[in-house]
């Protein structure tokens, strides 16, 4: 009997902790010490021109210059141009954590627009997104890419190219449940009280018999 009862209160346990959603919180990636290079290296995120895939990983295949900048809509940091001509694509590889949208300070001279292609751990694809950009900087937050290791911004469609720069994104952690999550966990945790209510009077008629 008491088996069965550890048993069913571990499972329902484990039954609690799966209906648990994740939880976002906001993972800025600072490019203070980076340098230009096929990679470039920053904390919370790295950078090259494209990706290998199965697992994602990065797969530097050109040069980005690493400048610092003052876009006038959000804070003076070092920005990446992706080169030839501020136009080849850019890769940014979330060093191992997981994403559900990504926010960046870029620039455009004529108003183009740029291919966003989320891809998970595997470098299975997760969603893509052609955000139309305004004329100069601006800062841009996109979601809508799925849950995402790593991003490629390309088809840059600019005369100029594009200037990135100030990048954070939302990582996927285990949190507090969503309203929506409360009914699972408050019948989770009633199911519990009632295994070990059932425990109980098993064993006080065992007791007495």
């Amino acid at each position: 009997m008491r088996l069965n009862t550890r048993l069913t209160t571990v499972g329902l346990v484990a039954l609690i902790a799966t209906a648990t959603p994740a939880m976002a919180a906001t993972v800025n990636v600072d490019l203070s010490g980076a340098v230009s290079g096929a990679t470039v290296n920053g904390v919370g995120a790295s950078f090259a021109q494209g990706f290998s895939f199965g697992p994602l990983a990065l797969a530097p295949s050109g040069p980005i210059t690493v400048a610092f900048f003052n876009p006038g809509v959000s804070a003076a940091s070092n920005s990446l141009l992706s080169q030839p001509n501020n136009q080849a694509p850019l890769a940014m590889y979330l060093n191992g954590a997981t994403a559900n949208s990504v926010t960046f300070t870029a620039g455009s001279a004529s108003g183009g627009s740029v291919t966003l292609t989320g891809y998970d751990a595997a470098g299975v694809a997760t969603g893509a997104f052609l955000l139309n950009f305004n004329n100069g900087y601006d800062v841009y937050t996109v979601g809508g890419l799925g849950n995402f290791a790593g991003i490629q911004f390309s088809a840059t469609n600019d005369p100029a190219g594009v200037r990135y720069m100030n990048f954070s994104y939302e990582s996927i952690r285990g949190g507090v449940p969503e309203p929506a999550a409360w009914t699972m966990l408050i019948l989770g945790f009633g199911a519990v009280g009632t295994a070990l209510r059932r425990t109980r009077r098993t064993r006080a008629a065992l007791a007495y018999s």
